[in-house]
């Protein structure tokens, strides 16, 4: 896998992201020839990736067709990252998340067309499925999205696949489970009790009930390269990335709090939810089958240990009690 990543030249859109953050990295361990991380200029400024021979940073938008011809000649793939993630905004700003997420990604794609590159994985979430109708969701079950951000993620992944039939692109959609551990991230469940317990406080979440799969970020990169380097057949294939396992909020809450005081720290109370918020979806699990079938390889952190590693990358800022 090594060599294949060697003879490369990656352009990674959303690069200064978490998740790209750790994906170049990786891509960098790997020895990749060349990695041109495209982000919006504050996020290239502020990205915290030591200088690289190997790594080209181009602050633009993927809105900007003149910008991204121009930094995308040369490379031989793209991991297409570049989104906006918040469902919450995307009800109060529809059009823009569509302009972002849909109408970016064929501009993403038309520069591939244009400079002659047809590898691309686009990462796209599991949020498109809606309500599951049955309890492990597989990639041919029926996409039925509930938030702005979920039909504009789809209406990419539609780009992907017209692209791909058209002009003979191989594509990869990768629909993600909730991922953590590459930032504390307190838009979502984990990273907003990890950021309670290192500010010393209780761990209080809006709901406890509901059910996801959580991925930790490791074993989401390693999803991602295993998925990079497959067979360049023509086409798009739809691969969902997770554990297959579901734990609820309450759950997650708890093993923190283990963690939390196994590693020599005050535990954290957990506190009932006041403002009780009921989830659209409830329980969330992803059919990682296909991700196996293509790999030959599965996730292998838990959810204890992704946690354990989290916190411990973070443990400097926690207050003991």
């Amino acid at each position: 896998m090594k060599e294949w990543f060697s003879q490369q030249e990656f352009f990674v859109t959303g690069g200064a992201g978490a998740l790209g953050r750790c994906l170049i990295r990786r891509l960098l361990g790997l020895d990749a020839r060349r990695v041109v991380v495209f982000d919006q200029p504050a996020a290239i400024e502020n990205m915290g990736i030591s200088k690289n021979a190997a790594v080209t940073c181009i602050a633009g938008s993927i809105l900007d067709d003149s910008a991204l011809q121009q930094a995308i000649r040369g490379c031989t793939m793209v991991f297409h990252l570049a989104a906006l993630t918040h469902v919450g905004r995307s009800y109060n700003e529809p059009q823009h998340h569509f302009e972002v997420n849909a109408l970016g990604t064929t501009h993403v794609l038309e520069a591939c067309r244009l400079q002659n590159i047809r590898k691309i994985i686009y990462t796209s979430t599991g949020h498109v499925y809606g309500l599951p109708l049955t309890p492990s969701v597989s990639e041919t079950h029926p996409t039925r999205p509930l938030s702005v951000y979920a039909a504009s993620k789809l209406a990419g992944e539609v780009a992907i696949q017209g692209y791909a039939a058209n002009y003979g692109f191989s594509a990869i959609i990768a629909r993600l489970a909730n991922f953590y551990g590459a930032s504390i991230n307190p838009e979502t469940a984990i990273g907003l009790a990890v950021e309670q317990v290192i500010r010393g406080k209780p761990i209080e979440l809006n709901n406890l009930r509901s059910i996801r799969d959580f991925i930790y970020i490791d074993d989401l990169i390693e999803a991602l390269l295993r998925l990079a380097v497959l067979n360049d057949s023509v086409g798009s294939r739809i691969v969902n990335i997770s554990t297959g396992r579901g734990h609820s909020i309450k759950e997650m809450a708890n093993i923190l709090a283990l963690v939390t005081e196994r590693q020599g720290f005050r535990r954290p109370e957990i506190l009932s939810p006041t403002g009780f918020q009921e989830e659209k979806v409830p329980v969330l699990i992803l059919d990682n089958s296909f991700l196996k079938d293509l790999t030959k390889w599965e996730p292998l952190v838990s959810l204890e240990m992704g946690i354990d590693s989290f916190l411990r990358n973070v443990h400097p800022e926690v207050k003991s009690g």
